[in-house]
Formats: C-alpha cells, structure tokens, sequence
C-alpha cells in the first residue's frame, strides 16, 4: 500500500509539473504574441503618413486651377498669410492679372517645398514673395542667415520654372506683435537686399519706412487689432510701394 501510495505521489508530481510547464509555454507564447503585436503596430503607425498641414490649401489651390484661367502674363503673388489675407489684391494690381498663392501661418521651408505642387505648372511673368513667420519669438525660429539660405532656395525653384520672370522679394513688415525680434527680422531683411544685388533678374522690395512712425515704432492704424496683420490703410500702402518696383521692370501697366 505504500508504495502504491508512493506511486500515486510521483504521478500527481509529473501531473503537477506538466500542467505548470503547459501554464509557461501558453504564458510564454501570449507575451510573444502581445510583444510582437506592439512591434507590428509601432511599425504600421511610424510607417502611416502624417496629414500634411497644408493639405486644405493644396487642394483649395488645385481647384481654382480647374475653375479659373489665369493669362500667361499674370504675376504670381505668394507667401503667408499677408499674401493670402490681401483681399484687394486682384484691383490694386489691375490691369495686371495675377494668382494669389498665400498661406497662412507657412514658412519659407512650406514654400519650398510645396512648390512643385501649386507653383510649376503655371505660366507667369513675375514672381512676388512675402514670407514673415520663420522669426516669430518660438523655439523654431531660423536664424537670419538660415532663412536668406531658404530664400535663396526659392530663388533657383523659380528659376528652374521660368528662367527669365523676375522675383521680388517683399521685406518682412515690422509689427507691434513681433517688435522683440525686430532685430533679427531686420537683419534677414538686409540679407534679402543682398540677394537682389547678387541675382540678375532679382528685386528686394523695402517697406521699413512705410510702417514705422516718427517714434521708431511701428503705427498701430496700419495693422489690425493683432497687431501682425495688415488693416487696409496698410494695404494700401503695400500697394502704392510694390507698384513702384514692379512698373519699371516689366514696362508698365498694359
């Protein structure tokens, strides 16, 4: 009987011990199963495409494209919001067609890069660049010397697009909003001028003395209540400025 009971023992040992390693093997397999499951998924969500922010504005873009006609002789009028918020464009420019292409918020960088998508296909006879948010006061800021190298970027996108169009580049307008960074805004300003100097076919357009009072400071009554954007009497006196440039390079008002 003792040894019976000694061999009842041994098999519910071995029972106990099969049960316990099938536990493990089962345990075992679920963690892999779970571990490689979050590897997959990491990997599908680093492999998913983030939205473009710009997206909206592409396809809003690509729309006036199918709907509009724009004559070959337009002027192409692109950059941030000053470009796409200038709802008088259209009649301070006449006679002179021209395509709006601003986006609010963009960097010279969202220019470049999206240039290929709202800019090539179209036949233009100049090109107006307005671009003020890569210094800004934020942590992304670009130093004066990294923007004029992204502007000169533009420079040779236009370029491989229409040999011949002039570009303007508009000076950053300095705002109350922005005013601690005047400094360096000033300086990518200068470095836009010197671009124009080394640029056959390239003009810097300043607006320094159109914003600033007798104080130094820029005059409130040309913004909006942002103090960033233009009301219209600022627009108004983009327009009387950028006419002047562009009517002696392409021959005047036709």
């Amino acid at each position: 009987m003792t040894k019976r009971f000694a061999m009842t023992n041994v098999r519910t040992r071995n029972a106990l011990w099969l049960i316990v390693a099938l536990l493990l093997i089962t345990s075992t397999r679920t963690t892999f199963a779970q571990v490689d499951g979050n590897v997959q998924g990491e990997s599908q969500d680093q492999q998913t495409p983030q939205p473009d922010p710009w997206e909206a504005e592409m396809q809003a873009f690509e729309e006036l494209d199918r709907t509009e006609i724009y004559p070959p002789e337009s002027i192409l009028f692109t950059g941030s919001s000053s470009i796409r918020l200038w709802d008088t464009l259209e009649e301070d420019m006449a006679p002179y067609s021209v395509i709006q292409r601003g986006f609010g918020g963009s960097k010279i960088t969202d220019v470049n890069r999206l240039a290929d998508r709202y800019i090539a296909h179209h036949t233009f006879q100049a090109v107006v660049l307005f671009v003020a948010n890569d210094i800004s006061g934020s942590e992304e800021d670009k130093t004066p010397e990294e923007v004029r190298d992204r502007f000169d970027e533009f420079i040779d996108i236009i370029r491989s697009y229409n040999a011949d169009a002039p570009i303007f580049l508009m000076a950053i307008t300095p705002t109350g909003s922005r005013w601690h960074v005047w400094d360096r805004t000033r300086a990518a300003n200068h470095y836009f001028a010197a671009l124009a100097d080394t640029h056959d076919g390239v003009i810097f357009i300043p607006t320094e003395d159109l914003f600033l009072g007798e104080d130094g400071l820029p005059m409130d009554h040309l913004f909006v209540s942002d103090r960033l954007h233009l009301s219209p009497a600022g627009y108004a006196k983009w327009t009387l400025r950028v006419r002047s440039y562009l009517e002696p390079v392409l021959g005047g008002w036709e």
